[in-house]
């Protein structure tokens, strides 16, 4: 196949083949109905830090506080990332706290990666 793209680079582009998969489940109960909960990060299917582009989480009424999105992140590549409320009234709150980084190691297969995290995480009490 191609050639991947040199590490460190920008995106390796949507769809490529032998990307690992990331399922990300964040723990969010300060939303309200109507808000938007984004994972915004570093690579184009992160939305290369731009909320309105970053990876939608999902919730339901059984599911929440728990909001859940997958995402392609490229086998042996680190992703920093963080999660973003797009408030109905137009807001955007970003995560109070250091950018998070998550690593899909180089050997990791096809099989889905899931990350865990709470909105804040340290910054809310536990």
């Amino acid at each position: 196949g191609p050639k991947a793209a040199a590490a460190g680079g920008a995106g390796a582009g949507a769809g490529g083949g032998g990307g690992g998969a990331v399922r990300f489940e964040v723990s969010c109960a300060v939303t309200r109905p109507g808000d938007d909960v984004r994972l915004v990060g570093s690579i184009d299917d992160l939305g290369s830090w731009t909320p309105d582009k970053g990876l939608r989480l999902s919730t339901s009424a059984q599911a929440f506080p728990c909001w859940s999105g997958t995402a392609p992140v490229a086998l042996g590549s680190t992703v920093e990332w963080k999660v973003v409320i797009l408030r109905a009234g137009g807001d955007i709150e970003w995560e109070p706290c250091e950018n998070r980084r998550s690593s899909v190691p180089a050997g990791a297969g096809k099989a889905s990666w899931v990350v865990r995290a709470q909105y804040g995480g340290s910054c809310l009490p536990p």
